[in-house]
């Protein structure tokens, strides 16, 4: 169904509805006001990737930001629900991730966009160190692979997930082999010749 939306637009309606709906249905629990406070940080995140998504090229840096700000509201999120709080000692690997999405966003739908390639490294290297530090942390440090460790596995598959929505694939590439080096003594011959 076509709203009239560019794809980041339509991918940021989506985000939205996603995290009233969170928001709503952590609600239905009772006491469920302690676990709402990271909102108050998640919200001015949200709102400068809403704006860096609405304008032109000029304000689309305030994804980076926005991303770095919404990430560490959802880290704080998660640690206040399963009161879970030492997870920062890997956690802080999802900032340069939140970087990575901010600088993919900002770049726009250019297929070569400065930065994009970049974005993508970012991201793919945060993650993995992220995944390396929760494993070592949650198996050997704090001796769990109870619940904690099936969440970490869950948010593994999320920010998996989130890899996917904010990386583009390189299948509109050519693979065309690079020109022949010109040998420029055989140039200079030739120019000489009548």
């Amino acid at each position: 169904m076509d709203w009239g939306f560019d794809e980041h637009r339509r991918k940021l309606l989506g985000f939205i509805l996603v995290g009233v709906g969170v928001v709503l249905l952590v609600a239905q629990f009772g006491g469920a006001a302690r676990f709402l406070w990271p909102f108050f940080i998640i919200a001015p995140g949200a709102g400068l990737v809403a704006a860096a998504l609405a304008t032109e090229d000029a304000t689309r840096g305030l994804a980076v930001p926005g991303m770095v700000i919404g990430t560490i509201g959802t880290i704080l999120f998660f640690q206040n629900l399963f009161d879970h709080y030492e997870s920062w000692a890997y956690a802080w690997a999802l900032i340069p991730f939140a970087v990575g999405a901010g600088m993919a966003i900002a770049s726009g739908e250019a297929p070569e966009a400065p930065g994009d390639e970049g974005a993508r490294h970012l991201m793919t290297w945060s993650l993995a160190v992220f995944l390396a530090l929760a494993f070592v942390f949650e198996v050997f440090i704090f001796g769990g692979s109870g619940l904690i460790g099936r969440i970490v596995i869950a948010g593994a598959l999320i920010l998996g997930g989130a890899a996917v929505l904010f990386t583009r694939s390189d299948a509109g590439k050519s693979d065309a082999a690079p020109a022949p080096p010109v040998d420029v003594d055989d140039r200079v011959h030739r120019a000489g010749e009548p």
